[in-house]
């Protein structure tokens, strides 16, 4: 078989496409991998913090609970947390038209991309059992 002009064997070869294949796609996968993985911690965090939430509210609006002991379990709560959300939780008590116990859980959404300015608040409120002052 004769051996083809040099300059035609490069332009009929396939060597080196695979790596020029990959650059072209290293830089969108990558792009893709961190967005996906950026929503997934956000979605995470803020399905975790919403059931703390409402668990706080639950154990304030119960009769012997005192709200000194609601702030003490949102705190808690608060500190098991990841320091990276910068998490504040608070209870209260409202008497607007029915007595309620109000968590209200405010953080930071982590972003491994862009900064996002925007906290979140997750404000939750429960009837409470019994009147308290």
């Amino acid at each position: 078989m004769p051996k083809l002009p040099r300059s035609k064997n490069r332009t009929t070869s396939d060597s080196g496409s695979a790596v020029a294949e990959f650059a072209l796609l290293a830089l969108p996968l990558c792009i893709m991998t961190i967005s996906a993985t950026n929503y997934a911690i956000n979605v995470y965090s803020d399905t975790l913090l919403r059931a703390a939430a409402i668990s706080t509210a639950r154990f304030a609006s119960l009769a012997d609970t005192s709200l000194d002991e609601a702030q003490a379990f949102a705190r808690r709560i608060c500190l098991s947390q990841s320091m990276a959300l910068q998490a504040s939780c608070l209870v209260e008590f409202a008497t607007d038209a029915r007595p309620v116990a109000v968590a209200q859980f405010t953080y930071q959404p982590l972003s491994l991309m862009v900064y996002q300015p925007e906290q979140v608040t997750i404000r939750v409120s429960t009837a409470l059992e019994a009147s308290k002052r």
